[in-house]
């Protein structure tokens, strides 16, 4: 199934700081946008325990990597990190939106005070 068009802009951030910490480029902003990128899709898709999971999977996984040094027993942690990812890009495919965003609809307390 395709992904819902209106969490690519989410999902788009999370999977470029993700590929930042996997790369050590990254630390807590990377993390921070991890995480607000996955709460704006849990926002946007109807609950899902599958997803839910895959999302914990994908963070808890960054965060690991974050806190980790740069060396050779970090390879694993990065693989668990592409592999959460992707795990989590596949599992949305199964996602339903669950909020119609258009400029007249979004009732989001950021959209709101935009």
């Amino acid at each position: 199934m395709a992904i819902p068009e209106q969490i690519q802009v989410p999902l788009n951030m999370v999977e470029q700081a993700s590929s930042q910490i996997a790369m050590y480029r990254g630390g807590s902003s990377d993390l921070r946008t991890i995480s607000a990128g996955l709460g704006e899709i849990s926002y946007l898709i109807e609950r899902d325990p599958g997803i839910e999971m895959a999302a914990v999977d994908l963070f808890s996984a960054a965060q690991a990597l974050t806190a980790s040094e740069p060396v050779c027993s970090a390879v694993r942690l990065r693989r668990l990190l592409a592999e959460a990812t992707s795990r989590f890009r596949t599992r949305l495919g199964s996602a339903r939106a669950a909020h119609p965003v258009d400029a007249g609809t979004d009732d989001r307390p950021e959209a709101k005070a935009a």
